[in-house]
């Protein structure tokens, strides 16, 4: 059985694939809260829980391809 850490880091991470993937998609002003946490099958309460909202989960991703390219060009 997973903890509510681990049921926590799926989520956001879940959401954080969703966002990624319908930004990409459709762009931003086009991709709706509600619309993400269908993707992710959660709830739009999931993603104001962890990110405020869709500028938090936009600036979550941003910063994690921040970091992300920082380590490959390390």
């Amino acid at each position: 059985m997973a903890t509510q850490g681990e049921r926590r880091a799926e989520t956001r991470q879940r959401l954080l694939d969703a966002a990624a993937d319908l930004f990409a998609t459709r762009g931003v002003e086009a991709s709706s809260v509600d619309a993400i946490a269908e993707r992710a099958e959660r709830t739009s309460g999931a993603i104001y829980d962890h990110f405020g909202g869709k500028d938090g989960i936009l600036f979550a991703l941003l910063e994690g391809w921040v970091d992300d390219w920082k380590d490959a060009t390390a």
